[in-house]
């Protein structure tokens, strides 16, 4: 009788996703998830037994499964050595992961880290304003996560309210995308690059994501920072307005400044219905969402999940040919990530 795993990699980035096998035996569920990560480049993180009911539950909110055949090669009666050499495999995987996450993942937001990227945006105008920087707006190609989706970015830490108000900081994906990995230093010129042209040359920048993004069908916003201000909401909104073809989506925290342009402009239709703004929660953030924008949340470690619960299938075009996921929030809705 096959059996129900759900298998848990990291993709690099600062980006995690999840997938379900179905399996004879556990040897078997993990033969498969070391093969996937291996065949992916991922780094297995955990395959873990469920329930067929928590398993029903997960595919109904749009998580992929994959049937594993049983094969002779693999003994139905593993010997209890091998057992438990693959139990102690898997527990130094487990290990190995929560060390590295000990080192890259919780100890990122202090002062250096605002002094290093403050630092980096403080550089990228100098070379804007001495004519050396002539580059355009850094637009992203996509990633393991959101596919081919293009997207721009700014400086997490520097154009992010919230950090200081909520304990996020410490988990931040987009900060380990410009601190850590081979990609890091670049990234982090890119963003700062774009940070300087949002702030100090809003008409260009506006101008440049317009063309970037006229031809797409789905563009997103702010992989790595937040909203500066009410002017760079405004081009947000008039990059929408310009590109009705174009489906955006925004992650923020800065509620204030939406809330604000709202309650100014005659409520939430003065966001276009082509830009999807979700409001991003996070443990000891208030959220004030008096427009019911949707939101999202962040499944910790060891939080019991709610059969109830959309939770993010960890690809967004997958989720976007299906219809659901972030891009199809409506009005009230919240879905939830794994923290990542």
């Amino acid at each position: 009788m096959k059996e129900y795993y759900r298998i848990t990699v990291d993709c690099g980035d600062g980006i995690s996703s999840a997938h379900l096998c179905k399996a004879e035996t556990e040897t078997d569920a993990m033969a498969y998830s070391e093969e996937y990560a291996k065949r992916y480049n991922r780094v297995l993180v955990s395959v873990n037994r469920i329930s067929e009911s928590e398993a029903e539950s997960n595919m109904m909110r749009g998580m992929s499964c994959k049937t594993i055949e049983h094969t002779e090669t693999v003994p139905e009666t593993v010997p209890e050595k091998t057992e438990k050499k693959t139990e102690e495999k898997a527990m130094n995987q487990k290990k190995a992961y929560t060390v590295h996450k000990a080192k890259t993942h919780k100890k990122q937001y202090n002062a250096e880290t605002v002094r290093l990227l403050a630092e980096a945006v403080a550089e990228a105008r100098k070379l804007r304003r001495s004519g050396e920087e002539t580059r355009p707006v850094s637009i992203s190609e996509g990633n393991v996560k959101m596919g081919k989706i293009k997207s721009v970015s700014v400086m997490p830490f520097v154009t992010c309210a919230a950090c200081t108000r909520s304990t996020c900081a410490a988990d931040c994906y987009a900060a380990r995308m410009v601190l850590q990995g081979p990609h890091a230093g670049n990234t982090r010129k890119a963003w700062a690059r774009n940070t300087v042209m949002a702030i100090d040359d809003p008409v260009i920048f506006w101008e440049q994501v317009k063309k970037a993004s006229a031809k797409e069908e789905h563009f997103r916003f702010q992989v790595g920072g937040d909203i500066i201000n009410e002017r760079y909401l405004r081009g947000m909104i008039d990059t929408a307005k310009s590109n009705p073809g174009c489906h955006y989506l925004a992650f923020t925290k800065r509620f204030g400044i939406v809330n604000q342009y709202c309650a100014a402009n005659g409520g939430r239709d003065a966001i276009p219905a082509n830009l999807q703004i979700v409001f991003s929660c996070w443990e000891g953030l208030n959220v004030d969402n008096p427009y019911s924008f949707p939101e999202t949340d962040v499944i910790m470690p060891g939080t019991t999940e709610s059969p109830e619960w959309i939770i993010c299938g960890g690809n967004c075009e997958s989720c976007i040919a299906a219809g659901r996921g972030c891009w199809d929030l409506k009005a009230g809705e919240k879905l939830w990530f794994y923290l990542h």
